[in-house]
């Protein structure tokens, strides 16, 4: 672009870039909001959270029935059955540890693979009543506790 210098259009590309990654995570919050909304009429806690896999972090809605805990984005559609769970923790860290988070993690292990989701501390304590703790050498099997009213 002739007679704007080189560090106006490298500032321009800037802030075209950041205005697009603001604008990308505006739609993707109103999607998860949508998720959330349709599951909460079916289950015991729907709320949104950021599942890790490693480096990835995720922004997705989570949610809890029954007999599945439902994890989901506008790109995915995930859960994982509670008869295949062994593990339910909580805790203040990543396991792999890293940056910090703003929440608490929910860490479920099932069948050698760990899922961990940073949940706010708004929500987490209804998370703890909903989603017992529960270790693999616990008697019984992990298991969503009955909804309250």
């Amino acid at each position: 672009m002739p007679g704007i210098p080189v560090w106006a259009q490298l500032a321009l590309v800037v802030v075209v870039i950041a205005l697009a990654f603001v604008l990308v995570r505006f739609l993707n919050r109103d999607k998860i909001d949508g998720l959330l909304k349709k599951r909460r009429a079916t289950s015991l806690i729907a709320t949104p959270a950021e599942f890790i896999e490693g480096p990835t972090h995720l922004e997705v809605a989570l949610a809890l029935d029954t007999k599945k805990l439902y994890y989901e984005n506008a790109d995915m559609q995930a859960f994982l059955e509670l008869a295949n769970v062994d593990e339910v923790e909580y805790d203040d860290d990543l396991m792999t540890g890293g940056r910090k988070i703003d929440g608490e993690v929910l860490r479920l292990r099932a069948h050698g693979h760990t899922f961990e989701f940073v949940i706010s501390k708004a929500e987490i304590a209804k998370w703890k009543q909903k989603l017992p703790k529960h270790r693999v050498d616990d008697p019984g099997s992990v298991h969503s506790a009955v909804a309250t009213v």
